[in-house]
């Protein structure tokens, strides 16, 4: 079998390029003395972005250092000898040169203030960190000499934890003058990551005599593994805690305390608080549902004299006091008279009661002159707008002559299909209304759907009388009735003159049902409707692919080819920036391209909706790469990546091989055509990423365009883009390999060097591959190592422990995954239901 690092040099020497510093883009002559040079900075930092090279020869840069005085070129040299092997060629790092120049990393960061080249030290050291390092950067903090002490409390956060928890706990426990944010952040950190398992640890700093700011930190960070068995600690906090964590605790216990005795003990503390912190309490108590004692205690509440209190207490009964017990105290009052003054706050209340007779009550005081209530009547009108008990009542409420419409409204709106006064009050808003009640009325009687309604609409939207917002809503409101949207055909002709009326209806008819009104509007959309100004004829022409965009039919791919061919090649008339400058961002150029970016992106929807492998590139089409303007031709490029990727890439390296183009504007090309090698083997888009690696300096220079064209999440704070892109290609061809190709392959990433989500995609491709479960536990390890927070790393290490029989560490790592994770993420759904199978074996 051939050694793990001669394949990665035979795999480099197959390209056209090598790792690191590629050929296209060597050093300069006699480099070494360079960097006592001038230029030195530069160098430096192009190295601790590649790693030095090959051959470089050691002695030489040991002179080179000895002669530099400039810290920070010395750090980034440094950093340089630290990159991974992989990325550099050259042999594995010793340990004693690993722990030298880690070490003269750490120092500079620590003792300067800033720097421009701060991140790529952080990012190149972190993975080196060990706990000799560590017990530096602790001991330098704790001695209050530290000119940055955030940044050493960051470098023991993003250090492989199981080396840097040690000295995060000592900072955490020290009674010293460190601030208590500093204190705080590393305590946090073990918190979360550790879960339950870091309790006995983080005591002193759980007890209500700790420090605040840090009290609360960890009881933010505690709830997401809290146990039964937690809560006396949390009580504790509540009551005998002087600060505001006292509230914090108090209401994470409320959250969780299931006993009725202690929740009363929670309310009482509850009472005692602020307005809102108060309200928050009883919030968290309410939320586990009726609570006879809760109820009882608020019912006495009710003749509180303060009436914030009696609103309180009214507030939270229905939650906590069944229906018809709240109803009955509200009998047992208002028989006596007792609680006029409250009679407002009650009748909201009673009409969201399930209780019919509470409902009846309610709408009765409404229509006994209730209306003139203000806000109290519009809250009652609101909750009763779905009850049967108000219609009873309902006529004689809309035939009022001066009720307030933010009461009739609603009661309208709500029992339209149930009684035609209600209906009849909504046409006549349609008349009388102002434009947001208008819509309202008009969305209420279309989803009612009477035949008699549905023309009324029809009509209104064909009236020029009426204003272009509620002829809009008209359509939208047929368009969504079944029995109304094959009306809107009866539109088409005369084409509506307003713009808004226009582009609605070509919106409802391509977003349809019926196939021929979606061709008209189509063909309208294209030119057959004649709009005076050109700003109008394009407008429809958008709103139409963006329909087709949402809705795509696959018989219309052919027609959107021509569109596209038609849209790109007009923009060869129209002037634009040189093809020298930079591509603006793509947000902007989506904007300045609407025609060719929405056209795009209707043909991408539909050939995803054809299904099978995408068309072969028309040479109508494909010629566009070799004279469309930069700007249009990558916009299009873009939206067609993941659906028709060969016309795509012809277009990104067609774009990149101009004579003349900006650096930037290469390299969001060639990131383009490279990224379907991001997700899935795709061997069209290695010479994408042969080429981005042949002129790493482009890379480190535009990392917004290489996010812009490779589309990851987080590309954009790729600190080490050389690196991160040296190591996809390596993941690629490792996807692409199979067996024991393949884990020699991904043998390359086991010094645990690099970022840890590209050390969790490697284990992963291990676990894939046959007999991997060793490598992959060892790659997994290192990733979670510098990731611990990341739910992914911790279900693939999970997955790996399993691979390899260790069932309680792959137990631990699945109940990591769950607590890290929130509802409905997938990973946490895989993670429990991989518990479920190792509890039942």
């Amino acid at each position: 079998m051939m050694p793990v690092v001669s394949l990665v040099l035979w795999l480099a020497a197959q390209a056209p390029l090598e790792l690191g510093i590629g050929a296209a883009e060597p050093l300069p002559e006699g480099w070494e003395k360079a960097l006592a040079g001038p230029d030195c900075r530069e160098l430096a930092l192009r190295l601790a972005h590649t790693g030095l090279p090959r051959d470089a020869d050691e002695a030489a840069l040991g002179r080179a250092l000895e002669r530099q005085e400039d810290p920070g070129v010395m750090a980034l040299l440094a950093a340089a000898v630290l990159a991974p092997a992989r990325l550099t060629g050259r042999a594995p790092l010793a340990e004693e040169a690993r722990a030298q120049h880690a070490a003269a990393v750490v120092q500079f960061l620590l003792q300067v203030e800033d720097d421009p080249d701060l991140d790529v030290l952080v990012e190149r050291v972190a993975p080196r960190l060990r706990a000799g390092e560590l017990d530096a950067v602790a001991e330098l903090l704790l001695s209050g000499a530290c000119r940055s002490p955030h940044r050493a409390v960051s470098l023991l956060q993003v250090a492989p934890y199981s080396e840097a928890r040690p000295f995060l706990l000592r900072v955490a426990l020290a009674e010293s003058g460190l601030d208590p944010q500093l204190r705080a952040a590393c305590a946090e950190h073990v918190f979360a990551v550790d879960g339950r398992g870091a309790g006995d640890a983080l005591a002193p700093l759980l007890r209500p005599d700790a420090p605040d700011v840090i009290l609360r930190r960890l009881l933010s960070t505690w709830e997401a593994f809290l146990e039964p068995a937690d809560l006396p600690a949390l009580e504790r906090v509540a009551s005998e805690a002087p600060g505001p964590s006292a509230a914090a605790a108090l209401l994470l216990w409320a959250r969780h305390e299931s006993d009725p005795a202690r929740r009363l003990r929670i309310f009482e503390l509850g009472m005692t608080l602020p307005g809102e912190e108060r309200e928050h309490v009883l919030d968290a108590l309410a939320r586990a549902g009726p609570d006879p004692q809760l109820a009882a205690r608020l019912l006495e509440l009710l003749d509180d004299p303060r009436v914030r209190v009696r609103q309180l207490a009214l507030r939270f009964l229905p939650r906590l006091a069944p229906a018809e017990l709240l109803f009955r105290e509200y009998r047992s009052r208002a028989a006596v008279g007792a609680g006029e003054e409250d009679s407002g706050a009650w009748m909201v209340e009673l009409a969201r009661l399930p209780v019919a007779e509470a409902q009846r009550a309610a709408a009765q005081w409404l229509a006994d002159g209730g209306w003139h209530s203000g806000s109290t009547a519009v809250g009652v009108a609101r909750a009763l707008r779905d009850s049967a008990q108000v219609d009873a009542f309902l006529d004689g409420l809309l035939r009022l002559e001066d009720g307030p419409e933010d009461v009739l409204l609603p009661l309208a709106m709500g029992r339209a299909a149930h009684a035609e006064s209600a209906r009849a009050f909504l046409r006549q808003a349609l008349e009388r209304g102002p434009s947001p009640r208008r819509g309202e009325a008009i969305r209420v009687l279309a989803e009612v759907g009477q035949p008699r309604d549905l023309r009324l609409l029809l009509d209104l939207a064909r009236d020029p009388n009426y204003a272009a917002p509620a002829r809009a809503a008209a359509i939208r409101g047929l368009a969504g009735n079944r029995h109304g949207a094959p009306l809107l055909g009866e539109l088409l002709q005369p084409p509506p003159a307003d713009y808004e009326v226009a582009e609605t209806l070509i919106r409802a008819l391509v977003s349809g049902a019926d196939p021929a009104l979606r061709a008209a509007a189509l063909q309208a959309a294209r030119g057959r409707w004649t709009r005076e100004q050109e700003e109008e004829a394009v407008g429809l022409r958008l709103a139409a692919w963006q329909e087709q965009a949402e809705h795509p039919l696959a018989g219309e791919a052919a027609e959107l080819e021509a569109e596209l061919w038609m849209m790109l090649t007009a923009t060869l008339d129209r002037p634009g920036p040189a093809a020298s400058e930079p591509l603006d961002d793509p947000l902007v150029l989506a904007r300045k391209h609407a025609e060719v970016h929405d056209c795009a992106q209707a043909l991408a929807a539909a050939i995803a909706a054809r299904g099978g492998e995408p068309p072969r590139a028309p040479a109508l089409l494909a010629a566009c790469g070799q004279s469309v303007p930069p700007g249009p031709l990558w916009i299009a490029a873009l939206k067609l990546t993941r659906s028709w990727p060969e016309l795509s890439g012809r277009w990104c390296g067609a774009l990149a091989a101009r004579p003349g183009v900006s650096a930037s504007t290469r390299v969001r090309a060639l990131a383009t055509w490279a990224r379907p090698a991001f997700s899935a083997v795709a061997p069209e888009a290695e010479p994408a990423l042969e080429a981005l690696l042949a002129r790493p300096s482009e890379l480190v220079r535009h990392p917004w365009d290489l996010a812009y064209g490779v589309g990851r999440p987080g590309a954009r704070a790729w600190v080490l883009p050389v690196e991160r892109l040296a190591d996809q290609r390596l993941l690629h061809a490792a996807a692409a390999a199979a067996g024991a190709q393949r884990l020699e392959l991904l043998a390359a990433f086991a010094d645990g060097a690099g970022m840890a989500g590209v050390l969790v995609e490697a284990a992963e491709l291990a676990l894939e591959a046959g007999e991997g479960a060793a490598l992959a536990l060892r790659l997994a390890g290192a990733g979670a190592d510098l990731a611990p927070l990341e739910v992914a790393a911790r279900y693939v290490l999970a997955q790996a422990r399993r691979g390899c029989g260790d069932m309680a560490g792959a137990r631990r790592e699945y109940q990591a995954a769950v607590r890290l994770s929130v509802d409905g993420e997938a990973l946490r759904e895989a993670a429990r239901a991989a518990l479920a199978e190792i509890e039942q074996h």
